[in-house]
């Protein structure tokens, strides 16, 4: 579980693509699951 505030507004971005990121390393398996977003107001 990752949590992570973005408070910089002056490149914060509203709309766009969000992309599930890996990095390099040891071979691994990975899996995502039920991902929701919650528009935040």
């Amino acid at each position: 579980t990752v949590d992570v505030k973005d408070e910089d507004e002056k490149k914060q971005v509203m709309s766009g693509i969000l992309a599930l990121q890996l990095h390099a390393g040891p071979p691994m398996r990975v899996q995502f699951k039920d991902i929701r977003i919650k528009e935040l107001k």
